[in-house]
């Protein structure tokens, strides 16, 4: 888990170009270890084809859909979708079970209509355990503004950002989230525009149960939606934080276990001369 930019990755998205670079020597409490890979903790591309469920990631995750009916979702060999064919208001949650803590996200958002009634919320999902869990999701507005919001459980935390650009039916939408013990910040922004790099929204939720739970993305809307059948594409999802490396262990003769939170660095950093 890193709080600072990330390893660069062997595989997964955004990893083109990097595997020349493995294998790398790390150290942890004095054991040195060689890296051979290092890899988001999960990714998916949905580069293939599913009916009533979203199959395994491509990370070789698989994914569990909560609430809705399977019906409602499918992977098209580009994108996994979900429809709300009934009851928009209730949220959809495709998720990976795991026992995940602080981490980070990544998700490419496509909605098929502008909101009518009501706004749509699709979001990305933190430590959920079935009861309980935290969102950072869009706003997406019947007058096709385009907002952020922290959510605990159906639960709003503190004001909804409006940011300063519109969507449209069929509107690519990056989503990125991290949640840092009750802390959580997201941005978003437009295919094709920069990523702003910094959290547009940030909010700390009320400390609760859930220091662990699943992560994946969440599909709703507001109570009074009335599209039908609204279609909401996702793509490119990532956890960019926790990463997991693969090492061949005590490659300079120490051998000792290590405690959680113990600190991963280069055996040999490179130092830039002044």
């Amino acid at each position: 888990l890193t709080t600072s930019p990330v390893w660069i990755t062997s595989d997964g998205i955004g990893g083109t170009g990097y595997a020349a670079q493995f294998p790398v020597d790390v150290v942890i409490g004095g054991e040195q270890m060689t890296a051979t890979a290092c890899e988001s903790k999960t990714w998916d591309t949905f580069t293939r084809s599913e009916t009533d469920s979203w199959g395994v990631s491509d990370s070789g995750h698989t994914w569990d859909l909560a609430a809705g009916s399977v019906t409602e979702r499918s992977v098209d060999g580009s994108q996994g979708l979900v429809v709300l064919s009934s009851a928009p208001s209730t949220i959809r949650f495709q998720q990976i079970i795991a026992d995940v803590t602080d981490s980070e996200m990544m998700v490419a958002i496509t909605p098929d209509q502008v909101a009518t009634g009501a706004g749509f919320l699709p979001g990305i999902m933190f430590r959920g355990d079935g009861s309980r869990f935290y969102r950072c999701r869009l706003v997406l507005g019947t007058d096709q503004s385009v907002g952020l919001q922290v959510v605990e459980n159906v639960t709003a935390i503190g004001s909804t950002v409006s940011l300063r650009w519109t969507y449209s039916a069929a509107t690519k939408i990056w989503l990125r989230a991290r949640m840092d013990g009750w802390r959580i910040r997201g941005r978003a922004w437009a295919d094709g525009s920069s990523d702003p790099g910094t959290g547009q929204i940030d909010e700390v939720v009320p400390a609760g149960p859930n220091s662990f739970g699943s992560y994946g993305v969440t599909t709703s809307t507001f109570a009074g939606n009335t599209n039908v059948s609204p279609t909401f594409a996702y793509d490119a999802f990532d956890v960019i934080t926790p990463q997991v490396m693969t090492v061949t262990r005590s490659v300079n003769g120490v051998t000792k276990s290590h405690a959680r939170d113990d600190a991963v660095q280069l055996a040999n950093p490179a130092y830039i001369p002044l």
